[in-house]
C-alpha cells in the first residue's frame, strides 16, 4: 500500500505512533529539511542543539528518559497524542517525560537543546541509551555530527 501524508487518518482509531510512523515515511519521500546539529559535553551533562527552519515539519525521536527541553530561539506549535496543538515560543524550558514523541510545526527558525545526565561521548552509544529504536526514521549519514563530537570531546 502506498502511503502519503495525507493519509494518515484523523480519526483516533489508529494509535498515535502508527499515525506518526505513516507520516515519517510520507514527509520522508520528500525532500529533506537541513536543521544542523551541535553537540556540547560537560562533566554527567550531554547537550544536543538543534537549529530548525522556519516553515519546517519535525518529528522528534521517541526519548527512554526525562530531559530537559529548552527553546533558546523560535516558535512551534507541538502536537500531542490528545490531538491537542500548543504553541510554544522561546524562552521556554519544560521537562519531557520518556516515551514521548515530538511532533513539529516551525513557526520562526528556532533553536531547540536537550539535556541529558550521561558521563557518554559516543554517539551511537548515546543514541542507543536515549533513543527508542524505530526503523521508520530515515537513515542519515551521521559522519560529520561523529566528528563534532570527537571534537568537542578533546
Amino acid at each position: 500500500m502506498s502511503e502519503s501524508i495525507s493519509e494518515v487518518p484523523h480519526s483516533t482509531a489508529m494509535p498515535w505512533r502508527e499515525k506518526i510512523a505513516v507520516l515519517v515515511r510520507g514527509l520522508g519521500k520528500l525532500p529533506q529539511v537541513e536543521c544542523p546539529l551541535k553537540h556540547y559535553f560537560a562533566p554527567g551533562v550531554y547537550l544536543r542543539e538543534i537549529l530548525m527552519p522556519a516553515g519546517a515539519i519535525v518529528i522528534g525521536k521517541i526519548h527512554k528518559t526525562e530531559h530537559f527541553n529548552i527553546i533558546q530561539k523560535g516558535s512551534v506549535s507541538i502536537m500531542g497524542e490528545d490531538g491537542v496543538r500548543h504553541r510554544l515560543d522561546a524562552p521556554c524550558t519544560f521537562v519531557s517525560k520518556p516515551g514521548i514523541q515530538k511532533t513539529l510545526y516551525i513557526h520562526e527558525d528556532t533553536v531547540w537543546s536537550t539535556v541529558h545526565l550521561t558521563e557518554e561521548r559516543d554517539l551511537e552509544k548515546l543514541e542507543a541509551m536515549l533513543i527508542e529504536p524505530d526503523e521508520s526514521y530515515p537513515l542519515l549519514d551521521r559522519t560529520q555530527e561523529r566528528l563534532q563530537i570527537e571534537e568537542a570531546a578533546k
